[in-house]
């Protein structure tokens, strides 16, 4: 498991010698006055095929358990990637959690899913070209023996995405519509696609 990159952060009221002050979830770099973030990645893949129109659709990403790495963090980070083609995109709502296992039901949450948010707010507006976001540390419990649910609304113009099709134990699901992102059991009949992830490239264990 490797951590996600260095970031620099202002340090308060250093003097020669002082410690870093770190915020939650970093620690000081030995020997300078730098932090590093302690998330691990614990599932990521490459995008790069275009797939276009999404706008109006919910979609939930499933991860499966068998491609999830363990760690022992109290927060997830999840990275959500727009394409260069994408115009005036809205990112509605996101939700990650867990997929419901009794019944088994493909697309619902177990009733632990959270709300990701993105600098405090709750969804992104006017989404113009190649954009990749990164969620707040949001605190979620986290099980590498459980599937995961991404869950989104997208709208606008043109709320493009890059996919990939060669993600063998991955699937999406997808429904025009209302925005059901946070329900545990959304209504509808829902479009799958196998072997595939779209809008989700990393996710991450803080």
């Amino acid at each position: 498991m490797r951590p996600i990159p260095i970031a620099f952060v202002a340090l308060v009221g250093l003097t020669a010698g002082a410690n870093a002050q770190c915020a939650t979830g970093y620690t000081q770099l030995s020997n300078v006055f730098a932090c590093q973030s302690n998330a691990v990645n614990v599932w990521s893949t490459t995008l790069s095929l275009a797939s276009g129109g999404w706008q109006g659709y919910d979609i939930r990403q499933i991860i499966s358990s068998s491609d999830l790495l363990a760690a022992t963090g109290t927060n997830a980070l999840v990275t959500i990637k727009f394409a260069s083609t994408a115009s005036a995109a809205n990112l509605d709502a996101a939700w990650i959690g867990e997929q419901q296992t009794s019944p088994m039901q493909p697309y619902n949450f177990d009733g632990n899913q959270v709300q990701l948010k993105f600098s405090g707010a709750t969804s992104v507006s006017g989404i113009t070209g190649a954009t990749t976001l990164v969620s707040d540390p949001v605190a979620f419990t986290y099980s590498s023996a459980k599937n995961l649910i991404v869950s989104l609304h997208v709208s606008g113009t043109a709320a493009d995405t890059v996919a990939s099709t060669s993600t063998a134990n991955e699937k999406d699901y997808y429904l025009l519509g209302t925005s059901q992102a946070g329900v545990s059991a959304p209504t509808g009949t829902w479009t799958i696609q196998n072997s595939t992830t779209a809008f989700i490239p990393n996710i991450a264990i803080q």
